[in-house]
């Protein structure tokens, strides 16, 4: 069974057979076939220079960002914390 029955419940067959089985219902896509709805966001892809425009003013930020590097084993460092 492919990805696309799992979720929505029938097979691609062509675009106009996926549209004709599918419904949109505010930020959401639903399958007519199950039933089944899923949340469907916006792809954006700014670029570099509108990401620093966007966030130029550090308070425009919730938190600070922290970037750390551990090094080793990762389970464990799991186990460690138990």
């Amino acid at each position: 069974m492919s990805w696309f029955k799992e979720l929505f419940g029938f097979e691609e067959e062509s675009p106009q057979q996926v549209r004709s089985q599918l419904i949109w219902q505010g930020t959401s896509i639903c399958s007519k076939v199950n039933d089944r709805c899923f949340e469907v966001g916006t792809l954006e892809i700014p670029s570099l220079e509108e990401l620093r425009n966007r966030y130029q003013n550090p308070n425009s930020l919730v938190k600070r960002i922290q970037i750390k590097e551990v090094i080793g084993d990762a389970l464990l460092r799991k186990l460690q914390q138990y």
